[in-house]
C-alpha cells in the first residue's frame, strides 16, 4: 500500500494552509498527503484543480492516524 507523504502546515480554526502547494505532494488532482498542522493529523485531498478537502487523520474504527492512499481513491489505515 502506498504510503501518504507528510507534510507541514498550519491551523488557525478550521483552517489549514500549506505552503508552495505545487512543490508537495498536493500538486496534482487526484492527490494526497497527510498533514501535520498545529499537533493535528489531517488528510488532504485535491479533489479538482485548487479544490482541496481536508478529513481528520484519526481511523473511526481503529483509532489510529491513517497513512496510505491506494488508488488515487482510497484512505487506509
Amino acid at each position: 500500500m502506498p504510503q501518504l507523504s507528510t507534510i507541514s502546515g498550519t491551523a488557525a480554526g478550521n483552517t489549514v494552509t500549506v505552503s508552495n502547494v505545487s512543490g508537495t505532494a498536493l500538486a496534482n488532482v487526484g492527490s494526497a498527503a497527510l498533514v501535520q498542522a498545529g499537533g493535528n493529523n489531517i488528510l488532504v485531498l485535491q479533489a479538482a484543480q485548487g479544490s482541496f478537502k481536508a478529513f481528520t487523520a484519526v481511523c473511526t474504527h481503529e483509532q489510529n492516524i491513517i497513512t496510505g492512499f491506494q488508488n488515487n481513491s482510497t484512505f487506509v489505515c
